[in-house]
């Protein structure tokens, strides 16, 4: 395997792309071990917590309702959410690699802004480039395009919302094939996040809007727009287009060479009044791999009655457990979110039936 390489080729087609989304992790605190998890996702209990939190790496829609069931009293202290983008084919390793550094650098690094809420996030950015001694070097990106190996950050660790975009080349410390590194951009929720969206306890991602709420954070965008002008007089009007004109020929190169980096504070092109329009095929793309993620928690799935045995945690668990007599099925156009009514339940059913077997 040769590595990343850069070159001049094009980046894939959005047609030639799969685009993914899913929960990376969720910790939930204030729990205790009770009996032994079975579980599809990895569960860590960190000594640091004294075994008073858990954290749930890669679960599934029936992980993450086992634990509402088990553990309805817990909150949730992190919530990562990631969509990752691959190509999908690629002939061999070297053109595999090469394609996700144009992905990266043609989609990610040049079009990524996220749009954060006032006090969840510091407005931190930089990106993180390897040292040969094993540490990193810090450097901003409103002058260059981030390197393949090089991990593009949004805020700090310790803000409400986090985002950082990397290629993934190892999960769990684990190397993965060459065929299975992706472009992954995460989404990392901590506190003032998580109060921001209103997900306290694990069943609260029950019917949550993955795509309408989280879209925002992973928000591209592709040209700039100029500010709008009052003066309305045929003259003026006309000396203002000419100048907009001259201002997106002195825009192009940059976008071409550095991207939206460019246009944000310390860039060469940054102005005040500056807009920008959004990238609707990439954001329709990554907004319908979160709708996929959302549909998996919906009322007719996101459910706890099949677990057995759930002892002194059954009356808990019933106030917590919803579902649906039927499944709906709907279609939504680009760029539009789910109706609301898309994924409400279409009914309940006795959940004294549907429970009846916790506790036997």
């Amino acid at each position: 395997m040769k590595g990343y390489a850069l070159n001049n080729r094009p980046p894939p087609s959005l047609s030639d792309l799969i685009f993914s989304a899913k929960i990376d992790y969720l910790s939930l605190a204030c729990v205790r071990p009770q009996e032994k998890l079975r579980t599809s996702g990895r569960i860590v209990w960190p000594p640091s917590h004294q075994g008073r939190q858990l954290t749930i790496h890669d679960p599934t829609t029936a992980d993450l309702a086992q634990l509402a069931c088990l553990h309805p009293e817990g909150k949730i202290a992190e919530l990562e959410v990631s969509v990752d983008i691959s190509p999908k084919n690629s002939p061999n390793e070297q053109e595999h690699l090469d394609a996700l550094q144009r992905i990266k650098s043609e989609y990610v690094a040049k079009g990524l802004l996220p749009k954060f809420v006032r006090g969840t996030n510091s407005g931190f950015r930089g990106a993180y480039q390897p040292c040969e001694d094993g540490g990193y070097k810090l450097l901003p990106f409103n002058l260059r395009v981030p390197g393949a190996k090089e991990q593009l950050l949004y805020g700090h660790r310790n803000d409400g919302v986090q985002v950082k975009v990397y290629i993934k080349g190892s999960d769990n410390r684990r190397a993965l094939p060459a065929m299975e590194h992706r472009v992954r951009l995460e989404v990392r929720l901590g506190q003032e996040g998580l109060l921001h969206h209103g997900l306290e306890h694990a069943i609260d991602l029950q019917n949550f809007k993955f795509r309408s709420k989280l879209m925002p954070y992973f928000q591209h965008v592709h040209d700039t727009r100029p500010r709008k002008w009052a003066w309305t007089r045929g003259e003026v009007k006309s000396l203002i287009t000419h100048m907009d004109e001259w201002v997106a020929r002195r825009d192009q190169p940059h976008w071409e060479s550095i991207g939206v980096g460019a246009f944000l504070r310390g860039g060469k092109r940054e102005r005040a009044g500056i807009q920008f329009f959004r990238h609707l095929a990439v954001n329709d793309r990554i907004g319908q791999a979160l709708h996929r993620l959302q549909a998996n928690f919906s009322n007719g799935k996101f459910v706890c009655g099949h677990l057995k045995n759930a002892g002194k945690n059954s009356m808990k668990s019933k106030s917590y457990a919803e579902t649906s007599k039927s499944a709906m099925t709907y279609s939504i156009l680009p760029g539009q979110d789910a109706p609301p009514e898309a994924v409400a339940s279409t009914g309940d059913v006795e959940l004294d039936q549907l429970l009846s077997g916790l506790g036997s």
